[in-house]
């Protein structure tokens, strides 16, 4: 409490430090954000019918999706309490940045379609479970739903938290960020890559699109005081991933 109350007490223009405490709490809440909304799913699916199975990835993507959700805005009505801050649950209050979200969307989903399909571009074929994830219902997913909820759980939730807990700027070639949006890209990396089921190098390439993308996602959430403009950059490049993948097995399926 006392790390917070410090924190919120410096201003923007404060050199930006790492410190471990506020990583640590911001790492236990995405790992215990991200268990509970399976846990609760599937505690949920053995006694209800409602809630889609786990053998259904899609049906089961959503219903964790919804739990994260909702766990998110549970733990944004605490930390308003334990790191007063503004966690952008609103419209943009002056530029909203919709036009470079949409713009850089379109580059995020054609880099996140080399990262995740390069092999298969090279070699002309079909990405494994190609033809599965191009149903109608991935592209509500992937270019609506997931925006809403990561954006929430990632920036509003973990980049506001961490900017009031260690606030400071960095800056880069002319921009300046505030640091804890950089750690909170770090952090949505770690979590969003597949070293389980994807080949190393894979994971690797998703990891960087993933920690600029986050980047881009806080920027966005800084300047425009809003979740609005990381929404839509997010939605966007789902759903260009989604087209291209389409794109893909109408070519070589």
């Amino acid at each position: 409490m006392m790390l917070l109350r410090v924190g919120a007490r410096l201003n923007a223009e404060t050199p930006f430090r790492l410190r471990f405490l506020p990583i640590f709490f911001a790492v236990v809440i995405g790992v215990g954000i991200n268990w509970l909304s399976a846990e609760l799913m599937d505690q949920a699916r053995r006694v209800s019918r409602l809630v889609p199975p786990i053998a259904d990835q899609l049906g089961h993507l959503y219903a964790v999706g919804v739990a994260e959700l909702a766990l998110a805005l549970i733990v944004i009505l605490a930390m308003k309490w334990l790191a007063p801050g503004d966690y952008g649950l609103h419209a943009p209050e002056e530029k909203s940045y919709l036009g470079p979200a949409i713009l850089w969307g379109l580059v995020i989903g054609a880099l996140m379609t080399l990262a995740d399909y390069w092999p298969d571009l090279v070699a002309h074929t079909v990405p494994r479970n190609g033809a599965e994830l191009t149903r109608l219902g991935w592209l509500g997913y992937q270019g609506g739903f997931a925006g809403v909820a990561d954006e929430v759980f990632y920036r509003s939730l973990l980049v506001t938290y961490l900017s009031v807990a260690m606030p400071g700027r960095v800056h880069v070639r002319g921009l300046a960020m505030s640091g804890a949006g950089l750690v909170a890209a770090a952090i949505f990396a770690v979590f969003t890559a597949s070293f389980v089921t994807k080949p190393v190098e894979i994971a690797l390439g998703e990891m960087v699109v993933s920690f600029l993308a986050g980047a881009l996602y806080a920027y966005w959430l800084e300047k425009s005081k809003s979740v609005v403009a990381p929404i839509v950059g997010h939605d966007v490049a789902g759903a260009v991933q989604f087209f291209a993948l389409f794109a893909i097995v109408k070519a070589w399926g």
